[in-house]
């Protein structure tokens, strides 16, 4: 069976509704570079749609966890990354089934099963960590590996985290269930009314870094995005401060219309060699020009404040003059100076390598993680009793062989795990 990837990615992308706020978000991919669309759908049911922001009462009963954080979603995340709140036990994506178009839970629980090495992200999005309290109150991560380099051609691997500054605070499942029904817009009516009342979040901002020699020995894959790199092993090094000081003056212009991409890197960053990440170069800037036209980046919201590329023209609705008169190719006639780049030094034949083994079979270290999760969930009461009531309440709905599937996943992060699960759901089948 194919690996599978937990992967950060823009709804923007993702979803299909006109009215989703482009945010970071985790999400599951086939470790081949192409996007499984079961996989995506995991995070489709929470992206909840932004209209206009329209005063509601501000939830109550709000909860917070208390775990420290020690990476993207690792075995001491504070939170996970963006996975909006409704309650974990109606998350079932939208994997409609070909007839009825209706959300099924044995397709979900199949795929989740067919592809454990996906387990670590399962836990953080059936946990109270998968319905954080707000967008301001939760942390982000960039999940894909990057090269940072230098002008000698030099190089590390990187992995950056933002620390939300206003504390983590989550929604158990019951209490987002609630408040999808009475205010889905909760989260952009508190982001917007924070921000309108000078009251500026922000997060800080860290980087772990590992040379090319260590990542060579390190114990994780680091091409693996269903693998974390544990503080205690890679430290966080704080290097700047991440703020939201200016709401958008017209949704439509500043938000509808913008096209994050991971191929939008500036100097000095570099992708890494991660499959998924490069075929991502390619599919957000081909989901950009399906949705917004092929002269996208023309659009004031995306267009670059300094750009000269007379070989990027034409096409449809091309607005900024087009070039004028320079020659569409590289001619002697109109020379253009290109800034020195020393490539980076090469690491070629390890990362292939190490793609390799990304495509091997799920194994004993693919639980490693998870449970490390399950154990911190353990240190604030209620969270594994959370946990547990998610989880059965959705999984109640599949197929046997799915369910029995399911439980012998849960059993290989923890044996006491599984048989409570497999308790609980039964008692709910119908």
């Amino acid at each position: 069976m194919p690996r599978a990837l937990v992967h950060m990615a823009s709804l923007k992308s993702l979803t299909t509704s006109p009215t989703s706020l482009p945010s970071t978000c985790l999400i599951l991919l086939a470790r081949k570079p192409t996007v499984s669309h079961v996989s995506q759908l995991l995070v489709e049911k929470r992206a909840l749609p932004i209209p206009p922001v329209i005063p509601a009462a501000s939830p109550s009963n709000s909860t917070q966890t208390k775990a420290t954080g020690t990476g993207s979603t690792t075995t001491l995340p504070s939170s996970s990354s963006v996975i909006l709140p409704t309650s974990p036990s109606s998350s079932t994506p939208r994997s409609a089934t070909p007839q009825t178009n209706l959300k099924d839970a044995t397709m979900f629980w199949d795929y989740l099963s067919t592809h454990q090495e996906s387990i670590h992200q399962v836990m953080t999005l059936f946990s109270d960590r998968g319905t954080p309290y707000s967008y301001r109150h939760m942390n982000g991560y960039s999940g894909h590996t990057h090269k940072w380099t230098k002008p000698d051609g030099s190089f590390v691997y990187t992995q950056v985290h933002l620390k939300t500054d206003q504390g983590i605070k989550t929604f158990t499942g019951e209490e987002a269930h609630k408040m999808s029904a009475d205010n889905p817009d909760w989260n952009t009516q508190d982001l917007f009314e924070a921000i309108q009342k000078g009251e500026y979040p922000s997060w800080t901002v860290y980087v772990q870094v590992l040379t090319p020699e260590e990542a060579e020995k390190f114990r994780w894959n680091i091409f693996d995005l269903t693998k974390v790199w544990p503080q205690k092993d890679v430290p966080l090094r704080q290097f700047g401060k991440f703020t939201l000081n200016k709401n958008p003056e017209n949704y439509f212009a500043e938000i509808e219309q913008v096209a994050f991409s991971p191929s939008h890197l500036v100097p000095g960053v570099e992708p890494s060699i991660d499959p998924v990440l490069q075929s991502r170069l390619f599919s957000y800037p081909d989901t950009h020009r399906h949705r917004l036209g092929t002269n996208y980046q023309q659009i004031p919201v995306n267009a670059p404040l300094k750009a000269f590329n007379p070989f990027q023209r034409d096409g449809a609705m091309a607005i900024n003059g087009n070039y004028g008169a320079n020659p569409n190719y590289p001619s002697s006639y109109r020379q253009l100076t290109y800034k020195s780049v020393k490539p980076t030094v090469t690491h070629e034949k390890w990362s292939g390598a190490a793609v390799h083994e990304l495509f091997q079979e799920v194994n004993d270290d693919d639980f490693v993680q998870a449970k490390g999760l399950w154990d911190v969930l353990g240190r604030t009461p209620g969270q594994q009793e959370n946990f547990v009531t998610n989880v059965s309440g959705h999984l109640a709905a599949a197929h046997q062989d799915t369910r029995t599937r399911t439980y012998e996943m849960f059993s290989r992060v923890d044996k006491a795990l599984g048989a409570s699960i497999q308790e609980k759901t039964e008692k709910q089948v119908k």
